[in-house]
């Protein structure tokens, strides 16, 4: 009875001891996975990003209701740009773990240009606070850190997306210019009242278009309505209003002042009602290259093709393709009925 009593008595203690050594490596994995969890599976939850380099203003984006994103709470963003992102948030997973030997060095480059990105659900949940560091040496992988407050060591691991082969801070680091949308035009064009068109070296060519209950007038620049037009053609113009994107924001070309002085190749006003009226001055690049003293007709510019200055009422000043632009440039005479 006496043996009995003391084999139940180590079996309690080493249930004990199981139990107890069980739940200490239970936390250990628990910290283990935490600081091993990057990705964000739930995209849907994640309503803000906050994005911060080194002696830099943070970047801020914030989803709005209609699934866009606000930039710095001043600008749209750019939704390639954002889908970027995105796109590493969600699928970035752990390539390998760095060699003992290789850490103190990452370490130290990540005091260095280490990038602090914290992602927020609504009510500014902290969802995930990670460090983006640099490129691995052969340019396959990223050096990352989870931001782990029970962590003594901090662990550095190389990340990757399986979408491509190579590093993915570079859609971290962008700057507010390069964050930014990049729309001269992005609008309903159900919500357009009227389009002023003025060529100022080819006077009869500039035409104004009123559109009212879906009727689309065509009419003289000074306000009369034509007798004769091809309304097909009209109200194709006017649904070519939709989205025309710049290839670069230049607002810090040092010649942007001078050029904007110039006598515009053409001016375009656009307007969803008479108080929220939008304008932009187009100034082809191949008349600034060649210093042309005149002008080329619409025909011809549709010939050249090139790329346009475009000096925004709004206060940007862009560069735009005229694959992009090129079908608002229609004088009077397009639209005469054949």
């Amino acid at each position: 009875m006496k043996r009995l009593l003391i084999l139940l008595l180590l079996l309690v203690i080493a249930c004990s001891l199981y139990f107890f050594l069980d739940g200490g490596d239970d936390k250990k994995m628990t910290a283990l996975k935490s600081e091993r969890n990057f990705s964000l599976d739930n995209l849907g939850q994640l309503q803000k990003i906050i994005i911060t380099e080194r002696n830099k203003k943070p970047v801020i984006l914030v989803k709005s209701n209609d699934d866009t994103w606000q930039l710095n709470n001043k600008y749209l963003a750019r939704e390639n740009a954002v889908d970027n992102l995105l796109e590493v948030i969600k699928q970035v997973q752990i390539k390998y773990i760095p060699e003992k030997a290789a850490i103190n060095n990452i370490l130290e480059e990540m005091r260095t240009i280490g990038v602090q990105v914290d992602l927020y659900a609504k009510d500014d949940k902290l969802l995930k606070s990670y460090q983006v560091g640099g490129a691995t040496q052969d340019e396959r992988g990223t050096y990352m850190i989870m931001n782990n407050d029970n962590a003594t060591t901090p662990q550095p691991f190389v990340m990757q997306i399986p979408s491509i082969e190579g590093s993915v801070r570079g859609r971290f680091i962008l700057s507010e210019k390069d964050w930014r949308d990049r729309a001269i035009i992005n609008g309903d064009t159900d919500d357009l009242s009227f389009i002023h068109v003025e060529y100022p070296s080819l006077p009869n060519e500039s035409f104004r278009i009123k559109v009212d209950n879906d009727e689309f007038n065509l009419l003289s620049e000074n306000g009369d309505k034509l007798p004769s037009y091809n309304k097909n053609k009209v109200k194709g113009y006017v649904q070519g209003f939709d989205k025309i994107y710049a290839e670069y924001i230049d607002n810090q070309n040092p010649l942007r002042d001078s050029i904007s002085n110039l006598v515009p190749f053409s001016k375009i006003s656009f307007a969803t009602s008479e108080t929220d009226t939008k304008t932009i001055k187009l100034f082809p690049l191949s008349d600034l290259l060649y210093e042309r003293g005149d002008t080329l007709s619409i025909n011809q510019l549709q010939q050249v093709g090139g790329r346009y200055f475009v000096d925004c009422s709004w206060g940007d000043f862009m560069l735009v393709q005229h694959r992009l632009i090129g079908k608002l440039l229609r004088g009077k005479s397009f639209f005469e009925s054949k």
